[in-house]
């Protein structure tokens, strides 16, 4: 297929590139592997790739989702979302009101920006890359999806320092 309507985030749209079967057909120790597979268990050569992919694709969900299981975020909301036809992409919302209650929420919040980017950068280090949201063609590589993140957390943190807290928040509107 090659492009995937991916959802948007808020920060950084990161998905999985769509696996080619173009490229799985011209790998030969790959099809060696899957003509043993069918002769083994049955089927065809097309149903084999098409299950291979999917199981890929299961595969990399269930990494990205362990990922995401050891981080604990209550300023941000993230989670996964499916793609239109295939693949998945992480959806990155801030979770926070129009103030903090004190400046101690929005340090906290900026801690939770830290392990925010660190868990962004285990999952481009499992292959989520980043992509352009709609209907996918592009996508970023490991290098590039780096410098993205780095970007992405720079608009949360600049965010975050212009929130103001309750205090402020009704001083200014006195």
């Amino acid at each position: 297929m090659g492009a995937v309507n991916y959802f948007t985030s808020d920060y950084i749209t990161m998905g999985i590139e769509p696996y080619s079967a173009y490229d799985l057909e011209n790998d030969p120790d790959f099809m060696d592997a899957l003509r043993d597979e069918v002769n083994e268990y049955g089927g065809t050569i097309d149903e084999a790739l098409e299950s291979y992919i999917q199981t890929s694709y299961e595969a990399d969900e269930m990494n990205i989702e362990f990922i995401l299981e050891k981080y604990s975020f209550d300023y941000f909301h993230v989670t996964i979302k499916p793609g239109y036809y295939e693949g998945f992409t992480l959806d990155i919302e801030n979770n926070f009101s129009i103030a903090f209650d004190g400046w101690e929420d929005r340090r906290a919040a900026q801690r939770e920006i830290t392990s925010l980017k660190k868990c962004l950068l285990e999952c481009a280090g499992v292959g989520m890359v980043e992509c352009w949201p709609g209907w996918c063609t592009k996508y970023n590589d490991y290098k590039g999806t780096c410098k993205a993140i780095g970007a992405a957390v720079k608009v949360m943190r600049d965010e975050v320092n212009s929130t103001p807290t309750w205090a402020q928040y009704a001083r200014a509107n006195a």
